[in-house]
């Protein structure tokens, strides 16, 4: 009996589950700062490729999320290499709500730089779940 309990017992803590665990969030303190997490494309050598255009898309929903940027905000983000794919004003709020996203790249209107991500928010921010935000172009 001992050992088919312990038995149980040991399936049962191996078991998958499948909803994910909800966070307890009621004794977190959160900074009142806004994050994002940025993605940026380089060549093999670590050389920065500037981007023309850029599209983040929501797979679940699949839709165009690409936040709203002007000119100079796109020359911007080219010069420092940071292109924003997420940003705590864009997570939905619900702490554990995960968003598969599409990053794509463009120059001259040919798509050379991709990324899938999954993101999602911790009790507080923003964070990246998978995904390398560092892409690279060989």
């Amino acid at each position: 009996m001992k050992r088919t309990l312990l038995v149980f017992l040991i399936l049962l803590s191996c078991s998958k589950s499948e909803k994910e665990p909800e966070l307890d969030c009621s004794a977190v303190l959160c900074t009142d700062d806004i994050r994002s997490i940025y993605i940026s494309v380089s060549d093999a050598s670590g050389a920065a490729i500037p981007l023309e255009d850029f599209t983040v898309t929501d797979l679940d929903i699949n839709e165009d999320i690409t936040p709203g940027y002007t000119v100079d905000e796109l020359r911007t983000f080219a010069a420092f290499n940071i292109y924003p794919l997420i940003s705590d004003l864009d997570d939905n709020g619900e702490p554990g709500n995960r968003r598969r996203l599409q990053f794509q790249g463009f120059r001259e209107g040919v798509l050379i730089a991709e990324g899938t991500y999954v993101a999602g928010p911790d009790c507080c921010h923003v964070q990246l779940l998978e995904g390398n935000p560092d892409i690279v172009i060989d």
